[in-house]
């Protein structure tokens, strides 16, 4: 029997429509039928990508036994986090304040007024390896809430009282520097220097913790920063965590090695990793980088791009009922394959095996089957005619396999993050078609995900969802940015300006200062939350100050400035307990505290642009005053008039701290002015 989710907008809960739980989505609703009835609601959050999400779908929510129970004990809601982010946050901060470790599949337990009371993750259907099963919980909470449903209620409330408290920022913290020390050693302390990244099991692609270490080694000259990226970006690149084959980068590795991933691919993983990547070329100039980049936007054209020129959220891990299937390799198909040599070039550099290069968890035992691993990813010249057949005809092969699901909504956060990364990709290397695919993703987002000037959240099949968060507005509003800054285009900056106002219109505290997640008129949670620190992407608050404060400096806006800087520092205060997740706050602070510059790039671009373009320039905002540009952009920015091209020459501007330089129109001057 059908329950509630056939006509949802998520194809996440698309996949729940037919099980004999009667779900409802996300809504008032389910929680008016929990109040009329008396009974706890159960929430169940996960994505379409998620693993654990299937399995626990398989096992429990498919099965006729624990439908009738849940039916019975609960009101049960599906919520796809993508599609409902700052409900996915505010639960998941519940569950970390009662001290669980928290994770997808996300199951919660609240009163019909929402306050949560009972927080799990994976949950099988009937208790083994010391977690409670789905009959027991349903059993000992029934009886908890018959027995007592008032001090549940009250307890629930205690904790989202803790929840909705402030960080003390009384003036006793730190200065910026010693803050943005403290992440830098934080990280340091993490660094594994054997494979790279941070920590052990498992292992993020966390790519602004990179972004934030070019940076700390931009501002502190520590070539220890560098060497981190370096050494990480390239321990990724190699491992099974980047699809060798296929390209494009995978959600996160099971073991410190980069070895073998949780299969899922995540439109924003790809977007934050371009960035990095582009950023690492900036600093040091080497072309690993410009084709790392590169691969990480081929998968996302060639399996992401969705008609009309927005992007699809994610590839599943799972296919065939299997994860990582569509991945992995027997001997003896690569045996039917290759070649004799190109079976020995795979041996040698991307470690297959005959007995398999992966091992079962539980046992250590090889599997018999293999990921491709650890091989150069760019070949010299005299490999690279083998390697690149190999390539094609295992393409070929896995053309043929049963995909993984793509989840098919577009969601706008991760939109606007991978059009500001194709934007300072396709400026950084010249690469038009980029800059190109990122203003049809634009204009896409302006004309689907935009309604009266307020933005939506997502879309699945041409249907919107409810009114957007503030990390849609801060990813956009960057996207927005970006290409303005590729492109010289006028209206991209409007765009961005526009965005960032009804943000601060909406979600702006003036009281406390700081930006909060959702609109108390449209997101009905229990109270409002904010977050100023990075998840497993970059914190949607730090984002949009970043981008309010190289608006105010092409603006000379002083309220954007004011508004930017107090956002800075609430990050700062929030920090203290732990500079790991502050990343994106770091830099953000060293935005709002350090040399910003305004760089003017007048007449039509040539070796200059590629100069000012390839040079790490993390506090400069570029404005591309070419003669198509020249006229719209001097009446919306009138200070423009003053700058000219010199002898009809290309001509560069640098003005830091709105104090200018003199006009440069000789390369070796520019190089040398932008060290400084």
């Amino acid at each position: 029997m059908a329950n509630r989710l056939h006509g949802a907008t998520s194809p996440y809960l698309r996949q729940h429509a037919d099980n004999p739980v009667d779900w409802y989505p996300w809504g008032d609703e389910a929680f008016n039928d929990a109040a009329s009835r008396g009974v706890p609601v159960l929430i169940s959050i996960g994505y379409a990508a998620c693993h654990w999400c299937h399995v626990m779908a398989h096992e429990s929510f498919e099965d006729p036994e624990v439908g009738e129970v849940l039916n019975r004990a609960f009101v049960n809601i599906k919520v796809d986090r993508e599609e409902h982010p700052t409900v996915d946050h505010f639960y998941m901060s519940a569950c970390t304040a009662m001290g669980q470790a928290g994770g997808w599949p996300l199951t919660i337990v609240a009163t019909p007024d929402r306050v949560p009371f009972y927080c799990a993750t994976y949950l099988p259907k009937t208790s083994r390896y010391g977690r409670m099963g789905v009959l027991e919980l349903v059993e000992k909470i029934s009886s908890a809430w018959m027995e007592d449903s008032k001090r549940i209620s009250e307890f629930g409330h205690e904790l989202i009282a803790a929840l909705g408290q402030q960080p003390d920022d009384s003036g006793t913290e730190p200065v910026a520097k010693e803050k943005m020390s403290a992440a830098f050693s934080a990280l340091v302390s993490r660094y594994d220097a054997e494979w790279g990244g941070f920590g052990a099991a498992p292992k993020f692609p966390t790519a602004h913790q990179l972004s934030f270490l070019l940076r700390y080694g931009n501002s502190a000259g520590d070539d220890a920063a560098y060497k981190m990226v370096d050494a990480t970006l390239r321990a990724m690149r190699r491992g099974g965590i980047f699809d060798q084959i296929g390209l494009g980068i995978h959600r996160y590795s099971t073991d410190r090695e980069w070895k073998l991933p949780h299969f899922e691919k995540m439109l924003v993983d790809q977007a934050m990793l371009i960035v990095a990547c582009t950023e690492a070329f900036q600093v040091n100039r080497d072309p690993y980088y410009q084709s790392m980049s590169g691969d990480l936007i081929e998968y996302v054209v060639r399996d992401l791009l969705a008609p009309g020129g927005g992007f699809f959220a994610s590839e599943d891990a799972d296919s065939e009922g299997s994860e990582g299937k569509f991945y992995l390799w027997a001997w003896g198909e690569l045996e039917e394959v290759l070649t004799t040599a190109e079976l020995e070039y795979a041996h040698r550099e991307w470690r297959v095996d005959r007995a398999g290069n992966i091992q079962d968890e539980s046992t250590g035992e090889p599997t018999g089957m293999n990921l491709f691993l650890g091989g150069n990813s760019y070949p010299k010249d005299r490999d690279r005619a083998l390697w690149s057949s190999i390539v094609q005809k295992l393409l070929e092969v896995r053309s043929d396999r049963i995909r993984p699901q793509r989840d098919e909504k577009l969601l706008t956060d991760w939109n606007g993050a991978m059009i500001a990364a194709l934007a300072r990709a396709g400026r950084v290397f010249s690469n038009s078609e980029w800059i190109s695919a990122a203003e049809r993703a634009a204009r896409f987002m302006v004309e689907n995900h935009s309604l009266q000037g307020k933005l939506v959240h997502s879309s699945f099949e041409g249907t919107t969802s409810e009114a957007g968060f503030l990390d849609d507005y801060a990813f956009l509003s960057w996207g927005f940015l970006e290409l303005f800054e590729a492109t010289g285009n006028m209206e991209w900056l409007s765009k961005a300006e526009d965005y960032v106002r009804v943000a601060i219109s909406d979600f702006w505290d003036d009281d406390a200062r700081g930006f909060f997640l959702s609109n108390p008129d449209v997101h009905k949670l229990p109270i409002r939350l904010k977050q100023f620190h990075d998840g497993a992407t970059p914190s949607g608050s730090s984002v949009i100050a970043q981008t309010m404060l190289k608006l105010a400096e092409v603006l000379a806006d002083e309220h954007l400035e004011e508004l930017g800087r107090q956002q800075a520092d609430a990050s700062l205060a929030g920090s203290s307990s732990y500079a790991l997740g502050f990343s994106s706050a770091m830099m953000t602070v060293d935005l709002a505290q350090g040399d910003r510059r305004e760089i003017v790039i007048v007449g039509e671009p040539g070796e200059l642009s590629l100069i000012v373009n390839s040079t790490f320039l993390p506090t400069a905002v570029i404005l591309i005053k070419s003669p198509k540009m020249a006229e719209e952009l001097e009446s919306c920015l009138p200070h423009l008039i003053e700058y000219v091209s010199i002898d009809g020459k290309e001509t560069v501007y640098i003005c830091t701290n709105r104090t200018c330089e003199l006009p440069i129109t000789e390369p070796d001057v520019l190089k040398l002015a932008l060290k400084g």
